[in-house]
């Protein structure tokens, strides 16, 4: 967002107007699906009904070590607030985890998901 701001020169446009984007990291679905994958969770998520049980298994997973350590880094250096925000349409629809696995009942098992996906 910075790199477009510096590129359209929108302060000539706007002469007087201050525009700040503060430094952001994205963690993108990716990594959440590396990561329910690493600890298998998927196929727990799907089966369980406890959403308190569900919680405490994916905060007790770990987190890879390459993404721990950039995590690390990057908190290293910041020395402002933090905002955390999640765009998923399931926090939207009030469900857990992916399309594919839309709780209380599985449409699928991990299986045909990763053949699909």
């Amino acid at each position: 967002m910075r790199h477009l701001l510096r590129k359209s020169r929108i302060t000539r446009r706007f002469p007087g107007v201050r525009i700040s984007v503060p430094p952001a990291v994205v963690l993108a679905t990716d990594v959440f699906d590396q990561f329910v994958t690493e600890n298998n969770l998927l196929d727990f998520a799907c089966i369980a009904e406890d959403d308190a049980e569900i919680q405490r298994k994916f905060l007790d997973a770990p987190l890879s070590t390459a993404l721990a350590e950039d995590l690390k880094s990057f908190l290293a250096e910041v020395t402002h607030p933090l905002a955390g925000r999640s765009s998923s349409l399931l926090e939207i629809r009030n469900t857990s985890l992916s399309p594919e696995c839309m709780r209380p009942s599985c449409s699928a098992t991990s299986k045909q998901i990763q053949k699909t996906g």
